[in-house]
């Protein structure tokens, strides 16, 4: 728990103190986006990448905790770096699509590309996936393929469902 804490403060420190920074860059570049379209919530110009400080405060403070001190069994270490190696990987791939859309824009399929790529990085090679059911529908473990296809299926289900909360 502690790890937590102290990976949420650093990241809470970092981007409130390079915020002003990287609004002065916006600023000098024009990279503003003006409201006007029916999805976007705000009402007046603001900065489009914002994102990018929220994103390496997040990596750089979780990155500092990293707590792998901690951990005395080499193979748990190594199953913890090869957890964090698939979601640096993963985040990587979103944080330079989000650039890139919020920069110049991308189509909704290249985004849909690039959203399928992470999931299967994420279901096929990381490994994680809904595996059961628990009993509802009266099911309780699934096969493999459609472990697969409903965890797929699943996180674009709900990374879309945030881009829309968020009114991109």
């Amino acid at each position: 728990m502690e790890f937590l804490i102290l990976v949420f403060a650093t990241s809470f420190f970092v981007v409130l103190l390079s915020t002003p920074s990287l609004i002065k860059v916006a600023i000098l570049k024009r990279l503003f986006d003006a409201p006007g379209d029916t999805r976007k919530l705000h009402t007046r110009m603001i900065p489009t990448i914002g994102g990018i400080i929220i994103f390496a405060g997040t990596l750089f403070s979780f990155s500092l905790w990293f707590p792998s001190q901690k951990i005395h069994d080499p193979i748990q270490l190594y199953n913890a770096l090869n957890d964090y190696k698939f979601i640096v990987s993963t985040l990587l791939i979103m944080f330079f699509v989000g650039v890139k859309d919020d920069i110049i824009g991308t189509a909704p399929v290249k985004k849909l590309v690039a959203h399928v790529l992470v999931g299967m990085v994420l279901v096929l090679m990381a490994d994680i996936r809904i595996v059961g059911l628990h009993g509802i529908f009266g099911i309780d473990i699934i096969p493999y393929w459609a472990s697969v296809f409903l965890s797929l299926f699943s996180y674009i289900v709900v990374v879309n469902a945030f881009n829309l909360i968020d009114g991109v």
